[in-house]
């Protein structure tokens, strides 16, 4: 039996925030494919973009790419608010993606959301802080390159963004007892040390675009409209 339908990237979807998400937009779009009568819905890779900004060039194959996270989403949460939005760059065309721009002005507001979200979990069930249990869930169900991965960015955070070539040699070839103590030096001090923060923002940012956002829509594409995203 054959099936039709249409490549479209996400980030090619239109939105306010420099680049498509899985928004409302994304929504529409669905709605579109079917009352077109489409079945597919191709887009390229959702895994970080690395240099070039090419989805073909990522760090990891698993991860979800933070771009895509729907910010609208995060200021119904109560994460954002408008004029925070309202106060970033975005790049002056709408037509044409400015990942200088957008790679400034993204992380910025998703640290953002990151702490509003951290003081939302401050105090409950007597911790200091305690996220979701659907966190914990995911946490432990990708614990398998989600730890590697967030150890990757937050090495590459306190390496100033260089390439993982220029690193020192012990984080160059793995060595464990140089990973080792870095991570335990993430944890071992005040929840607020920059490396700890890192590797924690860096899972919060997968949490949020794998199990809040891109799941739901999937299952919107899949079970209402029964497309596939391929």
């Amino acid at each position: 039996m054959r099936e039709s339908g249409i490549l479209m990237p996400v980030s090619s979807l239109p939105g306010p925030y420099g680049i498509g998400c899985f928004g409302k937009e994304a929504f529409k779009f669905v709605d579109f494919l079917a009352q077109a009568g489409q079945k597919i819905w191709q887009i390229l890779p959702l895994s970080p973009t690395g240099y070039g900004d090419s989805p073909y060039q990522s760090c990891s194959a698993f991860a979800g790419n933070p771009y895509f996270i729907d910010l609208d989403a995060l200021k119904e949460e109560g994460l954002l608010t408008a004029a925070q939005l309202k106060a970033e760059k975005w790049g002056t065309d709408p037509k044409e993606v400015d990942y200088g721009t957008l790679y400034v002005s993204r992380f910025k507001v998703l640290r953002t959301a990151y702490a509003a979200w951290r003081k939302q979990c401050t105090g409950l069930h007597g911790c200091s802080y305690y996220f979701p249990d659907d966190y914990y869930a995911f946490i432990l169900a990708n614990e398998e390159w989600l730890d590697d991965y967030a150890l990757y960015m937050a090495l590459k955070v306190a390496n100033g963004m260089k390439n993982w070539v220029e690193w020192d040699k012990p984080y160059r070839l793995r060595d464990r007892k140089a990973l080792a103590a870095f991570a335990a030096s993430a944890f071992g001090g005040r929840f607020n040390g920059s490396r700890k923060e890192s590797l924690i923002f860096q899972k919060s940012c997968n949490f949020l675009f794998t199990s809040r956002l891109f799941f739901a829509f999937l299952l919107l594409a899949v079970g209402v409209h029964r497309s596939v995203l391929v």
